[in-house]
């Protein structure tokens, strides 16, 4: 729209440019003939012999501007009308810049009237597309780091007390909480406006747990956290399956949102959790290939949940 507004302003100051220097070409040829003409009558007035050599070069314009007049005082009014000339001449170079700022300006209004129209279409097409996204995600999953070795099924055992622990307190403090827990933690609603309430509740509460399970057993808990969005009330394996499928990109302690879900989030003006844009990441080797566009939240959500103790 910018460079097509350009291009327009380009051509019409080229055109009146045109049309100025016209106009002031002419405006020095009236004031030239008019001081020669001044100047010739002067001359045949004081010598007729001039006016008998030259009167077939200048008679043809004087006769012209003067309406018929026979004498020497033809040269003088054709002075006097090539001077008076200058006056329109000079009021039409004038007018042609107030003609050219009116153009740009009315052109410009236009193009603002468009430009604010597309943004409002481009608006509510976008607010139709982010309509159709009702549910939001948020899977959690964790490891251990211990000097010494753990069995995956005390890994296993270590993470249903977690989850155990998460599912009781979080859904007493937040209704219509859909939890689901297995080999990884799944909390599901359809509240955006509440998502930063359920996220940062998740985080305060796993915080704490953190900080307990480290101590107790001396080791360290490694967790990693995604959030995604659908038009579509997603399959706790399907949401279970992504999230895998990205810590596989060795996004392990991240804390990190889907390109869908971040869209939603800013639409609604919320910022607090909608990550930075790291790219596009595609998995291969499986019988179907799924390509994710990933934001970070927590790029250390080990570190993020020391914060909150």
């Amino acid at each position: 729209m910018i460079n097509m507004n350009n291009e327009f302003n380009a051509r019409l100051k080229c055109k009146f440019r045109k049309i100025k220097g016209l106009i002031s070409t002419t405006i020095v040829f009236c004031a030239a003939l008019s001081i020669i003409y001044f100047l010739y009558w002067a001359a045949v007035m004081t010598d007729n012999m001039i006016l008998s050599y030259t009167q077939q070069y200048f008679y043809p314009l004087a006769n012209l501007l003067s309406f018929g007049e026979v004498s020497p005082e033809i040269y003088r009014h054709a002075s006097f009308v090539l001077a008076c000339a200058i006056i329109p001449l000079i009021l039409s170079h004038v007018w042609s810049d107030k003609i050219e700022e009116t153009i740009l300006n009315h052109h410009a209004m236009m193009e603002d009237i468009a430009e604010r129209k597309a943004r409002t279409m481009q608006y509510l097409n976008d607010a139709k597309q982010f309509d159709a996204i009702k549910n939001f995600s948020i899977c959690l999953s964790l490891d251990y780091a211990s000097k010494r070795e753990i069995t995956d099924s005390a890994k296993q055992a270590m993470n249903k007390i977690i989850y155990k622990k998460l599912d009781t307190t979080l859904s007493g403090l937040i209704p219509n909480l859909s939890i689901i827990s297995d080999e990884v933690f799944i909390l599901m609603s359809n509240d955006f406006n509440n998502y930063d309430f359920i996220y940062g509740s998740m985080l305060k509460l796993l915080a704490k747990i953190k900080d307990t399970v480290d101590k107790k057993y001396d080791l360290e808990m490694i967790p990693s956290v995604t959030t995604d969005a659908t038009t579509i009330n997603p399959r706790p394996q399907n949401i279970k399956n992504r999230h895998k499928e990205i810590q596989s990109f060795n996004f392990q302690n991240r804390a990190l949102t889907t390109a869908a879900f971040s869209k939603k989030y800013k639409h609604m003006n919320q910022n607090k959790y909608a990550g930075v844009p790291i790219g596009e990441y595609a998995t291969f080797g499986s019988q179907q290939e799924h390509t994710y566009e990933l934001n970070v939240v927590s790029k250390n959500l080990i570190q993020t949940l020391a914060g909150l103790k």
